[in-house]
């Protein structure tokens, strides 16, 4: 987690996914807690994915759950990548996962692209 948030994923322009994981538990849970920073640069054509655990952890009725590496496996199966096209491809996909089961949670995702 990073400050119990799921941690981002950097999609460079080269076509690769890349969880970022620098962080800390969750903000405030223990006082004598520091915080680690993470730094990273985006290039031009480079996404940012910050998304809620009701994406990861959405279930279909056999109670599995969408979870890290599927979001992951649908990034890096993304051809055009853009910020429109992962949010047109990863939200409809978690839909038809989880099936008659429906969201459990809120799901927010926002996708950030340096143009």
């Amino acid at each position: 987690m990073n400050a119990g948030h799921c941690y981002l994923i950097l999609l460079p322009n080269d076509g690769s996914v890349e969880k970022l994981v620098e962080g800390d538990s969750v903000i405030g849970l223990m006082s004598s807690m520091g915080i680690t920073r993470g730094r990273t640069t985006l290039e031009k054509g480079d996404l940012l994915v910050s998304y809620t655990d009701g994406l990861s952890e959405t279930r279909n009725p056999e109670v599995e759950e969408f979870e890290d590496e599927r979001i992951l496996e649908t990034m890096r199966q993304r051809h055009s990548r853009t910020s429109r096209n992962l949010v047109a491809h990863l939200v409809p996909g978690v839909h038809v996962f989880a099936a008659d089961a429906g969201l459990a949670d809120d799901l927010t995702l926002m996708v950030v692209q340096r143009n």
